[in-house]
C-alpha cells in the first residue's frame, strides 16, 4: 500500500498493508483484494461506503481530501487530492510493468467487434485481458489495466471518447505496441462538429504507439487521417474493401447466412487466408482484416491468426439471433447502439441473411447534430430501396426514418411511427407474422432491447 500511495503521490493513513490485486470503484460489485477508489460524484460519495468495502474484502481505499469520521481504523486509506487522477496514475505504473503485446482499438464503428475478434486471435498465444462492456473511458480503462495479472499475455484496450483529448489521455495510460482506427464516421458530431474534427479526436491515439509498432487504418477515411500521420513513429498499414490504396484488402465472396460468411485476405494480387468467420456482416470481413494486421504486427503468423478467426463469437446485443416463440419470429438484437454506418450496415445484412418476411424496428440515432435529420432520411431512404416489409420506428429522431422510407417506394400501410417502446411494441402487434425475421437497433438511449424482452416474455 505504501507503494500505491507513492505512486498516487497520497498520503497513507490507517493500519494494514495488503498488497492490492485489483481496483473497484463500485464497492457493491468489488472483489477481495481490490484496492476501492471512493470517487465522490454528482449524486454520491464513495466515501459513504469505506466500511462496506472492508466488509467485502477490499485491500483498502483510495479517498480524496481527509478521511470521513466513518472510516475503519484498521483499514489503510491513501489521501490524495484527486481519486481519479490516482487511479489513472497507478493503471500507468501496472503498464509500465506489463511485457506482453498491447493493442488499442478506437473508431466511430466497429471498435467492439473488432476488440473481441482481436482478442479472439491473442487467445492463440495465451489468456487476453481486454476491454469488458463500456469500460472503454478514463475510469473503464484504467480499472481493464489494472485487472493484469501474471498469467496474462496479451492486452486488447477499446477506447472511446466524446470530445478532443479524451484518446490522448487514455492512449497516455495504455502505450500501445499496435494501434487501430476502424473508421471515421459521424459519431459525436454534435459536440465536435465536423468529421475533420472527429478524426483529429481519433488520431491522437497515433502519437503514443510503440515506434516498433503498427498502425491500421481503413484506406476509405485516408482522406480524414492523412494529417495526423506525421504524429505516429510506427509503420502504417492501409485495410480495405479493394486492391486499389490498399496495403492488404478483403473479399467476403459468396452468400452469407446467420452462421456467418466466407472471407478472403489478399496483399496486392497474392491471398494470404482465406477462411470462414462464424459472425454474418460483410462490414466486419474488414474488421476482421484489421484485427488480424495488428495480430500481424504482434508477431503472429497467418495460421494462427486463421485459428483465431474461426472460433469468434460477436459480442452481445450485436446482430444477435433469438427465437421468439410466442410471436412464430426470428429476432435480430443488434440495439446496442446506432449510428447512420452501423445502421445501413445492419440493414444490407438483414436483407442478406434474411429468410422469411423482413422487418425493422428503428429507434432514435443520437449525438448528430445539424446532421440528425439528413442521416435518419437517408436511414429511411436505404429501408425502402431494400424492399423491407415493414418498419416501425421508435421516437422523434426516427419519425424521419419513416419518412424516408415512404420516400424510397415502401407503402405508408407498411411503415409505423411511434414514441416510445411501448407503443412500438403495439404498432409491432399490427404488422408481424409467423416466420419473419426482424431487426432491432437505436441508439442506447431508446432501450430497444426492452421490446425484445417483451416480446420474448409472451407465450405462444
Amino acid at each position: 500500500m505504501a507503494d500505491c500511495a507513492s505512486i498516487m503521490k497520497g498520503q497513507l493513513s490507517g493500519s494494514g498493508d495488503r498488497v492490492p490485486q485489483g481496483a473497484s470503484i463500485d464497492s457493491r460489485t468489488l472483489v477481495p483484494g481490490d484496492l476501492f477508489f471512493a470517487l465522490r460524484g454528482e449524486k454520491t460519495d464513495g466515501r459513504r461506503y469505506l466500511r462496506e468495502a472492508q466488509a467485502r474484502g477490499a485491500a483498502g481505499a483510495v479517498v480524496e481530501g481527509r478521511p470521513p469520521e466513518s472510516a475503519p481504523d484498521d483499514f489503510p486509506v491513501i489521501l490524495t487530492g484527486d481519486a481519479a487522477e490516482g487511479l489513472r496514475a497507478l493503471a500507468l505504473a501496472q503498464r509500465r510493468l506489463f511485457r506482453g503485446h498491447v493493442a488499442a482499438i478506437t473508431g466511430s464503428t466497429g471498435k467492439t467487434t473488432t476488440k473481441e475478434i482481436l482478442s479472439a486471435i491473442f487467445e492463440e498465444m495465451g489468456p487476453v485481458l481486454k476491454t469488458q462492456g463500456n469500460f472503454n473511458n478514463l475510469l473503464g480503462l484504467p480499472l481493464t489495466v489494472l485487472s493484469l495479472n501474471e498469467s496474462h499475455r496479451s492486452m486488447v484496450l477499446e477506447m472511446g471518447m466524446s470530445g478532443l483529448g479524451e484518446i490522448d489521455r487514455l492512449a497516455s495510460i495504455a502505450r500501445p505496441d499496435s494501434g487501430v482506427v476502424t473508421n471515421i464516421g459521424h459519431v459525436h458530431i454534435e459536440k465536435l462538429g465536423s468529421r475533420e474534427n472527429i478524426a483529429r479526436a481519433k488520431c491522437e491515439l497515433f502519437a503514443h504507439l510503440s515506434p516498433e509498432g503498427t498502425l491500421i487504418l481503413n484506406e476509405s477515411d485516408l482522406k480524414w487521417t492523412r494529417s495526423w500521420l506525421h504524429l505516429a513513429a510506427c509503420a502504417v498499414t492501409l485495410a480495405g474493401r479493394t486492391e486499389t490504396g490498399s496495403d492488404f484488402w478483403v473479399s467476403c465472396p459468396g452468400k452469407q447466412d446467420r452462421n456467418g460468411l466466407r472471407y478472403c485476405f489478399y496483399m496486392g494480387r497474392q491471398r494470404v487466408l482465406e477462411g470462414r468467420l462464424p459472425m454474418p456482416g460483410r462490414h466486419n470481413g474488414l474488421n476482421a482484416l484489421m484485427a488480424s494486421l495488428a495480430a500481424r504486427g504482434a508477431g503472429m503468423s497467418w495460421t494462427e491468426i486463421g485459428r483465431g478467426l474461426a472460433r469468434i463469437r460477436p459480442a452481445g446485443m450485436r446482430f444477435e439471433f433469438m427465437d421468439c416463440p410466442g410471436w412464430g419470429a426470428t429476432l435480430i438484437h443488434d440495439a446496442y447502439n446506432a449510428n447512420p454506418d452501423s445502421m445501413a450496415a445492419a440493414l444490407k445484412t438483414l436483407k442478406e441473411v434474411g429468410e422469411g418476411r423482413l422487418g425493422a424496428v428503428l429507434g432514435d440515432m443520437n449525438e448528430l447534430g445539424a446532421y440528425a435529420s439528413q442521416a435518419h432520411l437517408e436511414t429511411g431512404r436505404l429501408a425502402g430501396r431494400l424492399g423491407l416489409d415493414f418498419l416501425v420506428t421508435v421516437g422523434g429522431l426516427a419519425k424521419g426514418i419513416a419518412d424516408g422510407a415512404m420516400e424510397a417506394g415502401m407503402p405508408e400501410s407498411r411503415v409505423l411511427t411511434a414514441e416510445d417502446n411501448g407503443e412500438a411494441l403495439r404498432r409491432l402487434r399490427k404488422l408481424a407474422r409467423p416466420g419473419d425475421w426482424i431487426l432491432f437497433k437505436g441508439s442506447r438511449t431508446v432501450h430497444m432491447e426492452d421490446i425484445i424482452t417483451a416480446m420474448r416474455s409472451e407465450e405462444g
